[in-house]
């Protein structure tokens, strides 16, 4: 499985409140259903609000997807979920570097619990209206899942040659911690993967090995916090 980390994803550089992702988040611009969840207080919503996956459910890529989020906003998590997406199987626009008939992709946003993690330290410079003002970098906790996501996932399936992860960060207003928007400013580490196959059948089973190799990816990562 190839993997890779996207540092270009979105901008690393300060942008101005308004264009803040937050958390919690209310519903999408374009659709007012499509809206946040807790499911750390609701896990069996898991499997009724996810409009996006809950056609494909007969496929196990999406059981294990449910119970990724189940685990993820789970209480032996140090995790927690923001948002997902699923773009189901279509012809394939990457065949140069894919060379299969079919792909589906997905999104999983996710970031520590304890949300001061998430925070970087230099807030303040965000806040600023000047062009020639460093990038502002994130914590070193989210350094560290970047780093460490990464090398378990370089590690999972590595004969699994249909699929692909790639991670990023975005920028995020954590609403809820006390203090001035300063204080509020970090990052949320997102996965972006694709799966690729030569009808939907294939697809969606290389899919099913990618949402594995997150899976145990992250158990791993959260064994390394929990010790």
């Amino acid at each position: 499985m190839k993997t890779y980390f996207d540092p270009n994803m979105f901008s690393w550089r300060a942008r101005w409140p308004g264009d803040l992702r937050g958390h919690p988040w209310l519903h999408a611009d374009g659709n007012p259903n499509d809206k946040y969840y807790d499911f750390k207080t609701n896990p069996e919503l898991v499997s009724e609000v996810l409009d996006d996956w809950k056609p494909w459910a007969r496929y196990g890529a999406v059981q294990r997807f449910y119970a990724l989020l189940r685990w993820l906003n789970g209480q032996s998590s140090p995790f927690e979920s923001n948002d997902s997406r699923f773009y189901p199987p279509r012809v394939n626009t990457q065949k140069d570097q894919w060379p299969k008939h079919q792909e589906c992709s997905g999104i999983l946003m996710f970031f520590f619990r304890d949300i001061r993690l998430n925070i970087s330290n230099e807030g303040e410079r965000w806040l600023k209206p000047d062009p020639n003002l460093p990038y502002l970098p994130p914590s070193n906790e989210t350094d560290w899942l970047i780093d460490a996501t990464q090398s378990y996932l370089k590690r999972a399936k590595p004969e699994l040659e249909w699929g692909c992860v790639v991670s990023s960060v975005m920028p995020t207003r954590y609403w809820k911690l006390p203090g001035e928007h300063k204080d509020q400013l970090g990052y949320e580490v997102m996965f972006q993967f694709w799966a690729f196959g030569d009808d939907e059948q294939e697809t969606m089973n290389n899919l099913e090995a990618v949402i594995d190799a997150i899976h145990d990816s992250l158990k791993n990562v959260s064994e390394e916090i929990n010790v």
